[in-house]
């Protein structure tokens, strides 16, 4: 699961981005896909037009992390809670909203292997009143971790981002799954309802440090380079000047970053499974390793693009367009291709490939026809977050020449018919 930044001279806004570090994929890739996604089910369970014209700016601060691809699976960056400082590796999580790092009252013997935040070295961290009584359990399956909340400052790339935040401290910590992800803690970066004003995004708003009122994530393709998340302003060099992005209204009675998903469509024609049957609703989650969904549609996308575990189809899968209704009802579709749906790997004792296309079966709880929509999708596309005017931007991503898909496609924003092929 995930990555920062900025200092301001006299009403001048500078930005500082901080490398994010990709690893390459192995054997245990799969193992790590499963363990993240389990992860993250439970846990749900317990155009640049505007951007910049927020209704709030009275800061200038912007700032932007570098993010660790590793193994494609989670992208780690860096915090500072109190002060002095001290640093945690974590997760920038759009699909859940708590702030939590390993606490140095944690008996767990994982916490022992992880940085540890130490309330005694920081002159601003102040516990929570009737923080015993305050203790707060989150489930993973078969895992957990056991908090208790207090205060402090959170910075990001050396700047004071979030004052005096509330944040869980680990009590305890379960080794599954956290043993198996080497990250300290998460940074909850969920869609924050009405009410819900101590949660991160909500801080960050609200204390008027920020240039303007939102952030953006670029997910790299290639572990060895960075990724970036960016609170401000938009990943320098990820998106082309001239681009326009796409803005989707966000659900405003959901916990998440959920917006209407009208179709998927496979080489062009429409799979019917959302409309006008029934209604699908997407939710974008930098902290999910897939892209899941309902088994009963899933089960109609596989069948339909067919993967050979050892690859002999590759050259001839079909691209596949996820159709989004965006802020003005308009249909919009998002393309994947080939080489971005489809994990390749090689074993090189036995020379073989293996092929497993990145969808998978998952039913969130009672939410019906709900899709999770994680990196493998948003490594092609910038993901923009305006808490403001609620609601999510997308955008193509810029990698590096040598790294772009063949056959990059781009946005289309013809009309539904011509997009669907619909057949009488």
């Amino acid at each position: 699961m995930f990555k920062s930044l900025c200092a301001v001279f006299a009403g001048v806004a500078a930005s500082i981005e901080v490398p994010l570090y990709h690893h390459p994929m192995t054997a245990k890739r799969y193992e790590l896909l499963r363990t993240a996604r389990l992860h993250r089910a439970e846990e749900r369970r317990s155009s640049k037009k505007g951007l910049f014209l927020q209704k709030k700016k009275s800061g200038s601060l912007a700032v932007s992390q570098n993010l660790r691809n590793y193994e494609d699976v989670e992208y780690f960056g860096k915090i500072g809670i109190g002060n002095p400082a001290q640093e945690f590796t974590v997760v920038f999580d759009t699909g859940s909203s708590v702030l939590w790092i390993p606490g140095a009252h944690c008996k767990s013997r994982l916490c022992g292997l992880r940085h540890q935040f130490d309330q005694s070295k920081s002159t601003s961290f102040h516990l929570e009143p009737n923080s015993t009584d305050m203790r707060h359990k989150i489930v993973y399956g078969t895992g957990q971790v056991l908090l208790e909340y207090g205060r402090d400052d959170v910075s990001i790339g050396g700047q004071k981002l979030a004052p005096n935040q509330l944040f869980g401290s680990t009590l305890a910590e379960s080794a599954f799954p956290f043993a198996r992800l080497p990250f300290d803690g998460i940074v909850g970066l969920a869609y924050p309802k009405l009410g819900q004003n101590e949660a991160f995004l909500s801080n960050i708003g609200h204390s008027g440090l920020m240039k303007n009122n939102f952030f953006s994530m670029y997910l790299s393709r290639d572990t060895a380079k960075p990724g970036v998340v960016s609170f401000g302003e938009l990943p320098k060099n990820h998106v082309k000047d001239d681009e326009e992005i796409v803005w989707l209204p966000a659900m405003k009675d959901s916990n998440w970053w959920e917006t209407r998903l009208v179709d998927i469509l496979v080489d062009g024609d429409s799979l019917s499974l959302c409309e006008p049957k029934s209604r699908c609703t997407a939710v974008i989650d930098t902290g999910t390793s897939d892209i899941t969904g309902p088994s009963l549609i899933m089960d109609s996308l596989l069948e339909h693009i067919s993967v050979s575990e050892d690859c002999v189809n590759f050259k001839e899968l079909p691209d596949i367009h996820f159709v989004f209704s965006d802020v003005d009802g308009k249909k919009v579709q998002f393309p994947l291709t080939r080489d971005e749906y489809v994990l390749q790997e090689t074993d090189d004792v036995m020379k073989t490939n293996y092929c497993r296309e990145l969808f998978s079966a998952e039913e969130i709880g009672d939410h019906k026809n709900l899709f999770i929509v994680g990196s493998p999708f948003l490594r092609s596309y910038v993901s923009v977050y305006d808490v403001e005017n609620a609601r999510v931007g997308l955008v193509r991503s810029v990698h590096d020449a040598n790294s772009e898909p063949e056959n990059q496609a781009f946005i289309k924003k013809t009309s539904f018919l011509q997009k669907a092929n619909l057949r009488a």
